[in-house]
């Protein structure tokens, strides 16, 4: 399994902007938000999602098993 980042662990992206890397509505992002699946910081009103939280959750993400079909 290849470590390849997705995102700079130092970059911050809006919950819209996050969507893209997670492939997620807004809704999913706050859930996985309030999960600890991902991490933010504050900026005033804005939520900020750290580069390194989507690395990390795209990294623990299981691999496709494709069903057994019975021959």
């Amino acid at each position: 399994m290849s470590s390849t980042k997705i995102v700079s662990d130092d970059a911050l992206f809006t919950v819209k902007e996050a969507r893209q890397f997670v492939s997620a509505g807004v809704t999913r992002i706050y859930e996985l938000l309030n999960r600890g699946q991902l991490e933010a910081k504050k900026s005033g009103r804005r939520t900020l999602i750290t580069g390194a939280s989507i690395n990390n959750y795209r990294a623990a993400m299981p691999f496709y098993q494709p069903r057994q079909t019975a021959t």
